[in-house]
């Protein structure tokens, strides 16, 4: 089990979510293109929980003990053709399927500079590296917003655009419906 209160620095910690930050989840906003990032917090992320279809994961504050941001893992696969007619592998891999900071406290705030990239590698990394030791895993994996600008920030933080026919293969297996449009990369844990 990964033990949260490890990964607490002087000004975050990330804490799994509970029925007592649904209130404090209301308050979560995101820039315009990212809407649906803010609806699955405040709508779906909690019956996930308890259905266990992925586990959410807040980073507060800790001396305000404002939402700062948040992100969701799953377990997951990824499919490889080998080759026309010669079926496909399988990888094991783990979803990062929700990532977004709360604009309302970055706007607040005086925040540290490339803050998602701080808390990708000081929070997301050590709790997927923990859950590959226990479930196995290879890849930890995005289906990113088809924006430029984000998808570039995503292969500072170690992601690779798929080559095409891999990312047919997985849009083909493994795709959810609700990632339409958003762009499959991935990076070994």
């Amino acid at each position: 089990m990964v033990n949260l209160n490890a990964l607490k620095t002087e000004l975050y910690e990330v804490v799994h979510l509970s029925k007592n930050d649904l209130n404090q989840c209301n308050s979560f906003e995101t820039k315009p293109g990212g809407k649906g990032l803010q609806i699955y917090l405040q709508k779906y992320a909690y019956a996930d929980e308890l259905t266990g279809i992925s586990r959410t994961y807040l980073v507060k504050d800790i001396i305000s003990g404002d939402l700062v941001a948040y992100f969701t893992l799953r377990t997951g696969l990824i499919t490889v053709s080998r080759g026309f007619m010669k079926g496909f592998d399988t990888h094991t891999g783990i979803e990062l399927a929700n990532f977004a900071i709360n604009e309302a406290y970055r706007n607040a705030n005086e925040v540290i500079p490339n803050l998602g990239s701080y808390l990708f590698r000081r929070f997301i990394v050590p709790i997927v590296k923990e859950i590959s030791n226990d479930v196995g895993a290879e890849f930890l994996y995005i289906y990113a917003l088809p924006n430029d600008r984000l998808m570039a920030h995503y292969e500072t933080m170690g992601f690779s655009k798929a080559p095409v026919k891999m990312e047919k293969c997985v849009y083909r297996h493994v795709k959810p419906v609700y990632d339409a449009g958003c762009k499959f990369m991935y990076r070994k844990i």
